[in-house]
């Protein structure tokens, strides 16, 4: 149903003073970037006004390197189907992929939920990576006060920490061992101050070919309950494992189960399946009660043929996460052949 023509779109969090704006000024003054579309919540937020170059409506200006930006205060939805529109109709500059920037003390929850949840959208924009910002000074100060920070990192593909040459003393590695304890599942990086990496922004984070290897997940999460307390708040994961083919009845029971339990409090769920009587496995992946269509991969990354699914939920004790998927699964053997 989806083409290939359907525009990527790179959502942009991190709470306030983490370095959002400065990181998305350095990649659009980038040599060789493609035109983008940049989408902030006020003008007065960001410190885009040196680059701009002229007024095209209300809420969107043409930036120096051909890249659009535009202001939205309401409804993120409603402001993409608009902007779509304007492309098609010619009414503004082509470009070439999507960033969202969200203000420092947003929920990027609902924002990938309305992207998920709006098949105009879903026609038009596919949404290919989530990548936060964590401040090595303050990152772990802000982890243990606002919940909206710990739901960032939860829910990234790839983090990003930035003023790491400033933070003292073992601060950063307690800093990057928290962040993958949070979110054992995304990919940890450090913001470098004289270059921007391009695939924050230009390589797709949500595809199975990237980070869907089960392997890098549990290699992080220690066992397959983690602690619920410390920074982050309630935020913890939990990883679910099998050495038995599984069936989808058995999945699919379960997923119906923990989104009827505590659907708005899981923050992502990624699962590499060994379905029974299936040759090639199947990812899921989901996001609160939205879950994207299985989807079979060509071949097995590696020689491990096990079922790996983690959950990264908000307070959501690992000991329920494991007791539903059982129930799900004595459901199943009740089942008639």
């Amino acid at each position: 149903m989806f083409g290939s023509t359907r525009i990527p779109v790179v959502l942009l969090t991190g709470h306030l003073g983490s370095g959002k704006t400065t990181l998305l000024n350095d990649y659009l003054s980038t040599p060789g970037v493609e035109p983008a579309l940049v989408i902030v919540n006020e003008f007065g937020e960001v410190g885009l006004d040196h680059q701009l170059m002229r007024q095209t409506s209300e809420n969107v200006v043409l930036l120096e390197n051909g890249c659009i930006c535009c202001s939205v205060r309401g409804d993120l939805v409603e402001a993409l189907k608009g902007l779509h529109d304007d492309l098609r109709a010619g009414r503004i500059e082509p470009f070439s992929r999507v960033v969202i920037e969200t203000t420092g003390l947003a929920d990027p929850v609902p924002v990938v939920h309305g992207m998920m949840n709006d098949f105009q959208v879903m026609l038009a924009f596919e949404l290919t990576g989530i990548v936060t910002l964590v401040d090595a000074v303050n990152g772990a100060s802000v982890l243990e006060r606002y919940a909206e920070a710990g739901r960032q990192v939860a829910l990234a593909d790839r983090i990003c920490i930035t003023k790491a040459d400033i933070a003292k003393g073992d601060a950063l590695e307690m800093l990057r061992a928290n962040l993958q304890r949070l979110n054992p599942g995304a990919e940890i990086m450090l913001r470098s101050l004289d270059r921007v990496d391009r695939q924050l922004f230009e390589t797709r984070t949500d595809g199975a070919a990237d980070r869907l290897d089960p392997e890098f997940w549990l290699s992080r999460a220690k066992s397959s309950v983690q602690s619920l307390h410390g920074g982050g708040g309630n935020i913890g994961s939990t990883a679910i494992l099998r050495d038995a083919p599984v069936t989808w009845d058995t999945v699919s029971g379960w997923i119906d189960r923990l989104v009827a339990a505590h659907g708005p409090n899981l923050l992502r769920v990624k699962g590499l399946l060994n379905i029974e009587g299936a040759e090639r496995p199947s990812v899921i992946h989901g996001i609160q009660h939205l879950f994207h269509p299985p989807e079979e991969l060509a071949d097995w990354p590696s020689e491990d043929r096990r079922t790996r699914i983690v959950c990264i939920s908000d307070g959501v004790p690992a000991e329920e996460i494991h007791a539903l998927f059982a129930e799900a699964e004595a459901e199943g053997e009740r089942l008639p052949a």
